[in-house]
């Protein structure tokens, strides 16, 4: 909750979580109305209300109902405001007029406040605000009660999105009226004249508390919204505000329940109930003292609503009460497993509609992403039975200008849920997508491992991608030390742009860099960075680069000193995860590798978000950590802040060392300047989580290698390894975060299979080609699986020889293209005993930007290069997933075909299954068909 008080003027609101934000809202804002008794304002005092962004630059639109002034311009009623908003920034807006029905849209969600900076009243005036909830997030039935202490009349305010019509009874008075889209009705409500208010679409309303006197003591205005009736739950809190006289809850309840409700564990002793006329529900005040206090209301298993709701000489306040506990769904126990489980029955149909996929554009990433919420889900005990309401809204996805869509309920249902497709199909172009009439039943998806479908009489066919992992509009970096000797060091981000026109911006956590510039499609722009934006020793550091787009981009880092460098791809925080395995080079098996200078150092380092984080460190080397000592197989726990970097060193391989955090973080690994054939450089990778490893692995051998490089690959799991180094294959079982090593030639290249997900690297040792030095380079190498369909290649500069390593089934390698064009005199390496072959081709020297791709077939392609006495190793960016196709859906009726699952957050969720749905604490499961299978 939020409060804002200035002596005797000011209120209070709840405040809702980000995922709760959406993109359309309607302002209301408190005004002299009905009630001729409320005093106007002073000059100096406005209507005002706020738009609050998160962690993307939006623009806003403000459809206006009142003239402002705003940024030196001056807007009249009718007009449309439009701006551009930072992250994490505050709008405002203030009038001397009504801004009533003003619309706010919004290019990504936010969060909009509206008020009064002194709203006139009966009794002067007193700030007042509530956060308001989008047009998504509104009912059809309200119910407002009058209050106790309030001789005269307050006012209620209700406003539709759509033409509607209200049925409304205020007191003994029933009328109905048609309502325009945005248009605002005003009403009086007191204890003898409570309203009701049923609507054919959405709307919202709010209270406006209009101040007066009780017992002879003025007392201020306050602002809340009312609930809708389908938004009553079970248990609330009741915060209690000091400096108020009276705190008081005010409740509506079917008259049935009303008795049964219970405060802070016992029945309430409420003796007065007053009744909502010609309806079965009631409302009461309940006091429960002065001062600050926490409090719980509940009643066992049937809803209600709940304000909370104070006042006190010159002063009141006025909110929704916080809801701690949900409707939940029709339950019974399922006796086979145990702890809190419930059986959903089956859903008898299902109605849909929308409109189609009408083309995709060509050369595009194909992917989606989506959001899965499950609003009102099962929090009782087990034997309860409880009933819900439900609404969804299907896919949007944006194509060639026009948005695909579907919308579809059922009943009886059984949880509200939203599912949305911030990024449509963009593929090769697809069939039309249609879908009309009734679609009894039938769910599944895929979009990379999943599966959406609408069964049914309309048919649906389109063309997707799987997410590609290494775009995205958020990315954070945190640079390891680099200890070669010099005093001219190269710190850099290299983003390139995906569509036309991105606006990307770099800034430093704790810093006062700041750079914004717009980027081409297909164009790699590099930001240089100042000096302390890396750690330095063992210890923890404020200086993170995050980096912020309007549209997907790719990034990769660099940090060169004269000859000791590295580049390494950077992931955006959705790929980041809670559990990594570390690997950091060493010696190995190549003996000619030289020991490395003492004051050079295997290292890696954790990257908060935006969350304080508990990171625990279970070590395999010994380590100096803020003053304390750790040794091999200690376990270093520690919190970090939002947008820190912690860095570990250690004078051990520290590989094998195990990273769980509390919620998901960056890890990158290397060493401040790594032993090699020829001196030292420095090396660093992103590391992925363990949730995307993979289980086969293609590594190939560099033609300017003439000795060896070495291969990681360890297992967080107990695995078997099946592998081939040149012509000898063999298998070997491994321990849960065992690390295996093996060298790599053009004559060796290794081919690895496990039983279960590992993590493979490669570090190049260095040496001479042609009697030149390079250095040595560090990179993860791509598992089968996540090869893609397209890549950006990004040429260094001050690199003579920029390379694609390309990793590909032999069948498919003469059809590769490079910007366009076939591959041309390229020699192709096989992989003995598979499919497989490699092949290096040469980008050129310096910086260049350029594309790979197969029309139809995913490959695989490291970005490596070597010059004098350096080199780099990262794998190339993805910008296009590979394909998936969605057949026909023949009808199903009475029940539901298919099988899928995803996992976003926590929620795990099955749809599918003719039998019944069981859900287990957090997890959803419905039983899937047993002839179908289930991608997850």
């Amino acid at each position: 909750m939020a409060r804002n008080f200035k002596k005797t003027s000011g209120d209070v609101s709840l405040i809702y979580p980000v995922d709760q934000w959406d993109r359309e809202y309607y302002i209301i804002t408190p005004s002299s109305g009905p009630s001729a008794s409320v005093a106007k304002g002073p000059s100096n005092h406005y209507p005002e209300f706020a738009v609050v962004t998160y962690e993307f630059e939006t623009t806003v639109n403000i459809s206006l109902t009142g003239s402002v002034q705003f940024k030196g311009k001056s807007y009249k009623k009718g007009d449309t405001l439009t701006t551009n908003m930072e992250p994490f920034q505050s709008l405002q807006i203030q009038s001397e007029d009504d801004l009533s029905g003003t619309k706010v849209n919004s290019q990504h969600p936010v969060a909009v406040l509206s008020g009064h900076s002194c709203a006139p009243s009966n009794e002067g005036c007193s700030h007042v605000f509530e956060q308001l909830q989008p047009v998504t997030s509104w009912g059809t039935s309200y119910l407002v009660p009058g209050m106790s202490f309030q001789s005269k009349s307050d006012q209620v305010f209700a406003l539709a999105s759509k033409a509607a019509t209200f049925e409304y009874q205020s007191g003994g008075k029933k009328m109905k009226t048609n309502v325009e889209a945005g248009q605002l009705m005003k009403f009086n409500v007191s204890v003898s004249s409570p309203l009701s208010i049923h609507s054919t679409e959405r709307i919202q309303v709010l209270l406006f508390g209009t101040g007066g006197k009780y017992k002879g003591k003025p007392f201020g205005s306050f602002f809340t919204k009312i609930p809708d009736v389908n938004s009553f739950n079970l248990r609330y809190n009741l915060i209690g505000q000091d400096n108020f006289d009276n705190n008081l809850g005010i409740i509506i309840a079917k008259s049935s329940i009303a008795p049964e409700i219970q405060y802070n564990g016992k029945v309430l002793d409420i003796t007065n109930w007053n009744m909502f006329p010609e309806s079965d529900y009631s409302w009461a005040e309940y006091s429960y003292g002065a001062g600050s206090s926490s409090n719980k209301m509940k009643h066992p298993t049937s809803p209600f609503g709940l304000l909370s709701i104070g006042y006190s000489k010159d002063m009141a306040y006025g909110t929704v009460a916080p809801s701690i506990q949900g409707q939940g769904v029709p339950i019974t126990p399922v006796p086979e497993i145990k702890g809190p489980n419930v059986q959903i029955a089956p859903v008898p149909e299902t109605k849909g509609s929308g409109f189609g996929i009408e083309g995709q554009q060509e050369g595009k990433p194909g992917h989606f992403e989506f959001k899965f919420g499950v609003s009102k889900g099962n929090e009782g005990k087990a034997v309860q039975q409880q009933m819900g309401a439900g609404s969804g809204s299907g896919t949007e996805g944006q194509q060639i200008g026009k948005p695909g869509q579907f919308e579809f309920s059922w009943k009886p249902a059984t949880f509200q849920y939203k599912f949305d497709v911030s990024k449509g199909n963009e593929g090769t172009a697809g069939q039309p997508q249609t879908g009309a009439g009734s679609q009894p039943g039938s769910s599944s998806w895929q979009s990379g491992g999943f599966n959406f479908q609408f069964g049914g009489n309309g048919q649906q066919d389109m063309t997707g991608g799987r997410k590609v992992t290494t775009q995205g509009k958020y990315f954070i970096v945190g640079f390891l030390e680099n200890t070669f000797s010099d005093d001219s060091p190269r710190r850099e981000i290299l983003v390139t742009g995906i569509t036309p026109s991105t606006t990307v911006t770099v800034t430093m956590n704790k810093s006062t860099f700041n750079k914004t510039i717009k980027v081409g499609k297909g164009e790699t722009v590099t930001f240089d960075l100042p000096k302390p934006s890396e750690v330095k020793g063992s210890g923890v550091c404020p200086c993170t680069t995050i980096i912020k787009s309007d549209a997907d981009i790719t990034v990769m880092a660099r940090n060169f000193k004269k000859t000791s460098g590295d580049v390494s791809l950077i992931y955006p925080v959705d790929q980041w995860g809670t559990e990594y395995y570390i690997i950091t080079p060493s010696k190995g098996p190549s003996a000619a590798i030289a020991e490395g200078p003492s004051n050079h150092y295997p290292e890696f380092a954790v990257v908060t978000y935006e969350f304080e984080t508990t990171v625990n460190i279970s070590l395999t080397g010994s380590v100096q950590f803020k003053g304390k000592n750790y040794k091999k197989g200690d376990t270093l726990t520690t919190n970090m802040e939002p947008f820190q970097s912690l860095q570990i060193q250690s004078i051990e391989d520290l590989s094998e060392t195990r990273v769980n955090s509390q919620h998901p973080v960056a890890v990158l690994s290397g060493h401040s300047c790594a032993p090699s054939n020829e001196g030292c450089s420095h090396v660093f990778e992103q590391l992925q989580p363990v949730t995307s490893w993979g289980t086969s692995y293609f590594v190939p051998g560099m033609s300017f290698q003439s000795k060896s490089d070495q291969v990681f690959a360890l297992a967080s799991k107990s695995a078997c390894f099946e592998y081939q180094s040149g012509g000898n294959k063999m298998k070997t079982k491994v321990g849960a975060g065992q690390l295996m090593k093996f060298n790599v030639s053009v004559s060796s290249p290794l081919s690895i299979h496990s039983t279960e997900r590992i993590q493979v690297l490669l570090f190049g040792t260095g040496g001479k080609y042609k009697n030149k030095p390079f250095g040595p380079f560090m990179t993860k190498v791509p598992d089968v699986n996540s090869f893609n369909l397209q890549y950006n290649l990004i040429g260094q500069d001050n690199v003579d020889n920029n390379l694609g390593i390309i990793i590909a089934k032999s069948s498919i390698a003469p059809e590769i293209q490079y910007n366009g064009k076939v591959l041309n005199n390229t020699h192709w390496n096989v992989f003995p005993q598979s499919e497989y072959s490699w092949a290096e081709y040469n980008c050129g020297g310096g910086s260049s930007s350029n594309k790979m791709k197969h029309p139809t077939t995913p490959f695989g392609v490291l970005s490596i290069g070597y010059s004098k006495d350096m080199a780099y190793g990262t794998l190339a960016p993805d910008i296009q997933g590979p394909k998936v196709q969605i057949s026909p859906v023949p009808e199903t009726k009475g029940s539901q075909s298919g099988s899928s699952s995803w996992q976003t957050g926590g929620f795990k969720f099955q749809f599918g299954g003719n039998g019944l749905h069981h859900m287990t604490g957090p997890n959803v499961q419905i039983s899937p068909v047993p002839e179908t299978k289930d991608k997850e």
